[in-house]
């Protein structure tokens, strides 16, 4: 795919195009079958060099086969599709997608395209789907409406929205009040009029319920996803959760991870189905959601925190994700200290190790973001992009992208992108990695280049020029379409920061 023009992609598509409208057709015969296997995955690839209108062609019919018969549908494929159209694109096909019956083809919705970064509209008819699904007594079918809306909520009419509204209050007042009810909170506050339940009272229920869990891991891994589940149903409701039951909370994640840390520390991640580990990082991951969640944490007990800290402290020395947490709990510890987080971030942030290492780059976001001093790991992290030439280089690129985009890289650091991205343009072709880590890297760089060309407006005549040789690699139609689209996204995520 890396030599195909353009044109030539194309004219494969005008080509073969009627034979998958023939074989689609032929829904009794052998021809489906291949069809469906074979060239529903390859046209999906295609699209990375197709043009955008054979692109969005060849997702009607794809669509209009999903809702037909629902086989060869495929997550991949459409994630494919999507990745390979201009948000201008995507927002021409908002209607065809959200016109799609919920749940067509069986217990799970369509996928849904990412647009959280921009604004849009769906039909009336679009909303009527959602609303009438969220109505129905299929939890399956009311939980895919309610996912569905959480896209388009916020840009509803006033209108549209007093109508969603009373489905919303519907649903949720309706059977059991489970988690996506709950997070519903978060799109529409509760009402204590409308709403019948006691949410005061719902969260304390909810809050003994959790600190009575089994807090002992024995041979099994049930009372730590019974543990991570709860710690979500809390956490969708955290709004309404008070200091003293998050003090117990907290309390309860110290207890069970002093209890199980000779568990918990072990590495089983290696074995035939992952081990206790996987569980162990779920849980973790939720405890970061929920840490974050946390109002005011000045209203915490200190003891209570650092009691907290020193537990995730502790098992952070075997692999565990810690780092993120810590860094969110700094300005609240006595125990924590700014050096020793620096320090352990630079031990962490070039792991091998892909959960460390992210888990590293998320905490020196969250220390930019309270204004720690970071500006001599953006400059070794401007050095190994320069230096490296692995499956991991994209990922550093993306963290220089979510610094510029809160103002976090420096003016020293700042003069050196622009000889880090001449250099990505001129030799990334060159690394002896796969064609697949390089479009990673190049769509990197390309969203990198999408955000300063808005940001960075005091920059160098140099640098314009290097922004400009990016944007024109944008438009280089014989560029891959999930690549091309990067300086874009770039342009759009910088435009909702300023």
């Amino acid at each position: 795919m890396v030599d195909l023009s353009t044109e030539y992609a194309n004219k494969i598509f005008d080509t073969y195009y009627s034979y998958i409208i023939t074989g689609i057709e032929a829904k009794t015969s052998p021809l489906y079958i291949r069809t469906g296997n074979v060239l529903l995955p390859l046209f999906s690839r295609l699209a990375t060099k197709l043009s955008s209108d054979r692109i969005i062609k060849f997702l009607n019919l794809y669509i209009k086969n999903y809702i037909e018969d629902g086989r060869y549908y495929n997550k991949t494929d459409i994630s494919t599709i999507y990745n390979c159209l201009s948000i201008q694109d995507i927002g021409s096909i908002l209607e065809l997608i959200y016109s799609v019956p919920i749940n067509v083809c069986g217990d799970e919705d369509i996928l849904l395209p990412q647009l959280g970064f921009t604004a849009y509209n769906v039909s009336k008819e679009a909303l009527y789907i959602i609303n009438s699904g969220l109505r129905s007594v299929d939890e399956q079918i009311s939980d895919s409406a309610y996912r569905r809306l959480v896209h388009i909520y916020n840009h509803l009419s006033l209108v549209d929205k007093e109508s969603i509204d009373t489905a919303i209050y519907e649903w949720r007042n309706h059977g059991e009040l489970t988690i996506n009810k709950k997070y519903s909170l978060k799109l529409l506050p509760y009402n204590n009029i409308v709403d019948k339940f006691d949410i005061k009272n719902t969260i304390k229920d909810e809050v003994s319920k959790f600190v009575s869990l089994d807090k002992s891991v024995d041979g099994g891994s049930l009372s730590i996803q019974n543990m991570t589940r709860n710690l979500e149903s809390l956490y969708s409701a955290c709004e309404y959760i008070t200091t003293a039951d998050n003090e117990r909370i907290i309390i309860a994640i110290t207890e069970f991870l002093v209890n199980n840390k000779e568990k918990l520390c072990k590495d089983d991640s290696d074995s035939i189905f992952g081990g206790l580990r996987i569980f162990t990082n779920q849980f973790y991951n939720q405890i970061y959601r929920y840490i974050k969640s946390v109002m005011d944490w000045k209203t915490i007990r200190v003891d209570i925190i650092d009691n907290f800290v020193s537990i995730i402290m502790e098992l952070g020395s075997y692999h565990l994700k810690h780092l993120s947490i810590m860094s969110l709990l700094l300005p609240y510890s006595r125990i924590l200290k700014t050096s020793t987080l620096i320090a352990l971030l630079e031990n962490h942030l070039f792991s091998s190790n892909a959960i460390i290492r992210n888990d590293a780059t998320n905490a020196l976001v969250v220390l930019a973001e309270n204004n720690v001093g970071i500006q001599k790991l953006v400059k070794k992290i401007i050095t190994f992009v320069e230096l490296s030439q692995s499956e991991s280089t994209s990922n550093y690129i993306d963290i220089l992208t979510e610094l510029f985009l809160i103002k976090a890289v420096g003016k020293e650091a700042q003069s050196e992108i622009k000889t880090l991205l001449n250099k990505l343009y001129n030799n990334v072709n060159q690394y002896p990695i796969s064609e697949e880590y390089k479009t990673d890297i190049y769509y990197a760089t390309n969203k990198l280049a999408g955000v300063i060309s808005v940001l960075g407006s005091s920059f160098s005549p140099d640098m314009n020029n290097t922004i400009q040789m990016w944007k024109n690699f944008s438009m280089d139609e014989n560029v891959f379409n999930d690549v091309r689209v990067g300086f874009e996204v770039g342009e759009v995520l910088s435009k909702k920061v300023i």
